[in-house]
């Protein structure tokens, strides 16, 4: 006969496993009637597709070992669940990656955003999330399951999508519970970063939005070149003795003169022309125009 001590132990272990099985469906369930929700926005069809096309951006940028996106040279993931807008023109979902190295004790989920602009999708990251592993499981030194990232992104990333509809005062008391769209959700790729009354003050706006004077418009060159400043170099410096210039166009005012292996940041190729806005990494005025020919140019590999 078993002891009472082994019973208890046996006890435990069967609730354990059972709270633990209530949790996993609660979490299958919600996840299918998101991507549920989801697929009847943007048709089966597109939500496919416009997953092949964030998998086939990342493996890219990873292949041109772009920042952020060297963590995909780990073992990564993007979750199969996408959220999308009731304007089938936004997307959220996370970028899942462990670290392979006996070194690391964490893993970490990226929020992966995603735009349509004018029947094209430009995609970027947003906040980071860097998990412990001793907070979620006993082994630092081996990775988080894709599973468990999973559970926790559903937490951290997704949670927010639907809210419950407003039937007004007695159908939301006794009436069936129903689910829409939360904008709100999508409040980080709802408004760029340097708002629309600020872009001609703000020295971070980007150049070729600089000067638009229509609201929609602003955004959606602010958000392009969001997605496109990944292929900006944080870190490069010029090919040559060359010069720092006034950032506006004409451009013919000096700012000062640079030297072969002076460091940069470029923020902007600008649209259709020779220049790229930079910022050097010293001095003042540290912001400026520079050829694009004197940059030392990212090694790029074919797709």
């Amino acid at each position: 006969m078993l002891n009472r001590d082994n019973f208890f132990k046996i006890i435990i272990i069967i609730c354990f496993a059972s709270c633990h099985n209530v949790k996993e469906k609660e979490i299958n369930e919600t996840t299918k009637f998101f991507k549920k929700t989801s697929e009847s926005i943007i048709t089966k069809y597109e939500y496919k597709n416009v997953y092949y096309l964030m998998n086939d951006s990342i493996r890219i940028w990873a292949k041109n070992n772009l920042v952020p996106y060297r963590i995909a040279t780990e073992p990564f993931k993007i979750d199969s669940l996408l959220c999308f807008n009731k304007a089938r023109n936004k997307v959220i979902t996370a970028l899942e990656y462990q670290y392979i190295s006996e070194l690391t004790d964490h893993d970490g989920i990226i929020f992966f955003y995603g735009l349509k602009i004018k029947d094209k999708w430009y995609f970027f990251n947003g906040a980071s999330i860097h998990l412990p592993r001793e907070y979620y499981q006993k082994d630092i030194h081996t990775p988080l399951s894709f599973e468990k990232l999973h559970e926790i992104a559903m937490n951290e990333v997704f949670n927010g999508y639907l809210k419950k509809k407003d039937k007004g005062f007695w159908n939301n008391l006794f009436g069936k519970t129903d689910w829409e769209i939360n904008d709100d959700f999508f409040k980080e790729i709802n408004h760029p970063r340097i708002l629309f009354k600020e872009r001609r003050t703000d020295s971070n706006t980007y150049f070729s939005c600089r000067e638009l004077n229509d609201k929609k418009e602003y955004e959606d060159c602010f958000f392009r070149h969001e997605a496109l400043a990944v292929w900006n170099e944080d870190s490069t410096s010029v090919n040559r003795d060359t010069y720092l210039y006034s950032p506006e166009f004409p451009v013919t005012k000096k700012l000062r003169q640079l030297k072969k292996g002076d460091l940069l940041r470029v923020i902007e190729r600008i649209d259709n022309s020779d220049w790229c806005c930079v910022r050097m990494w010293d001095g003042n005025p540290n912001v400026g125009f520079i050829e694009k020919k004197t940059i030392v140019k990212l090694k790029k590999s074919s797709r």
